[in-house]
């Protein structure tokens, strides 16, 4: 009986499959790239034709975008083994694609092509690069990059100086704790005590509630002093990711999951979320955005460390750096939502991000 044929179907009997057996498949959720990853045995199984069945097997499906580009980024497309940025690079299956049929992060390693050469050498006369070889370069050079790029971050925020904007010290203080870090060896903190600028558990006093942020009155300094001391105290003792020149859904959709430090430079957008101008409360909703991706958070402006801040830097749209922590992250109408607790937010940051993102 004559019947149009769904497109899956069709590249289903194109390539020597059955009509009864393509209809079966596509009703199962089968495609012809998925079908790649299954076995002899299985595709068998399925009623496909064993010469046919072959024939599939013997192509390899494409590694999915997002899986190469977290992949690269992991290793700042450079060679595992030799790390050398400048030379071209090589993905290759730790365990070969025909026995593994994974394409899985943990079974790709990123190689230049003299390295990709050994990683297939059996020959006594050369270096052979065995699985357990790769895997062990693999896993080293990508911590290494992670600390990299954590040591990238704390050494430029060092140069920020008075253009810290805003601190979450609540949530600063929690991570201080967990990480064991003592308040009272902080250098400003004996000052701040004895001055009653802080509670027992190291949160600021404001001096007055009437005003427009926390930080105002004669002590404005010294509390700035004492939250910058102990926000760059933690800031040591985490690993963060630069994702300021990352912002691809394939890249952010795959790579980042809950907890992750990160660090975000760029125009950023601040929204009052009610009326409160004075006091506490003085919610704030903060978007970053560029190609579909959406990082965002909220937090009381009342906790600004300046008058210039609160008006000028966390008001409407402006060029700053948020280091945050991931909640969630999910996709929505095409974009991919990061949904963030800030911990900090500063001035732009030489060298920390490069890439330009038109219109955005």
């Amino acid at each position: 009986m004559n019947r149009l044929l769904n497109s899956t179907e069709k590249a289903f009997i194109k390539r020597g499959i059955p009509s009864d057996v393509a209809k079966n498949l596509k009703e199962s959720g089968y495609t012809l790239n998925g079908l790649k990853y299954k076995s002899l045995n299985d595709l068998v199984s399925l009623k496909i034709p064993m010469d046919v069945a072959k024939k599939i097997l013997s192509t390899r499906p494409t590694i999915p975008e997002k899986t190469l580009k977290a992949l690269l980024n992991a290793n700042k497309w450079a060679c595992c083994v030799c790390h050398n940025i400048n030379l071209p690079i090589i993905v290759h299956h730790i365990k070969p694609w025909f026995s593994s049929r994974s394409h899985n992060i943990s079974n790709l390693a990123v190689l230049c092509p003299t390295h990709h050469a050994f990683a297939h050498s059996t020959s006594e006369l050369t270096i052979s690069l065995t699985a357990e070889k790769l895997l062990s370069a693999k896993r080293h050079w990508e911590a290494q990059v992670k600390n990299d790029d954590s040591v990238a971050v704390r050494k430029a925020v060092q140069s920020v100086g008075d253009h810290w904007y805003f601190f979450n010290l609540p949530r600063i203080i929690e991570i201080a704790e967990s990480q064991n870090i003592d308040l009272k060896k902080l250098d400003n903190y004996a000052c701040v005590r004895k001055n009653g600028l802080i509670t027992s558990s190291g949160n600021l006093i404001p001096e007055e509630n009437g005003k427009y942020y926390s930080y105002a009155g004669r002590n404005n300094i010294l509390r700035y002093d004492y939250a910058r001391e102990l926000f760059l105290h933690v800031l040591n003792k985490l690993s963060i990711e630069n994702i300021s020149d990352r912002l691809d859904r394939s890249d952010i959709g795959s790579s980042l999951i809950s907890d992750d430090i990160i660090y975000i430079q760029g125009a950023h957008s601040f929204q009052m979320l009610n009326n409160n101008k004075i006091g506490s409360n003085q919610d704030v909703k903060a978007t970053r955005s560029a190609n579909n991706v959406v990082i965002t958070y909220t937090f009381d402006r009342w906790h600004a460390t300046s008058s210039s801040a609160r008006s000028e830097w966390l008001s409407g749209r402006s060029a700053v750096g948020s280091i945050c922590r991931v909640g969630k992250s999910y996709r929505e109408d095409g974009k991919v939502i990061v949904k963030c607790t800030v911990l900090a937010i500063c001035n732009e940051v030489s060298d920390l991000k490069k890439r330009d993102y038109l219109n955005r």
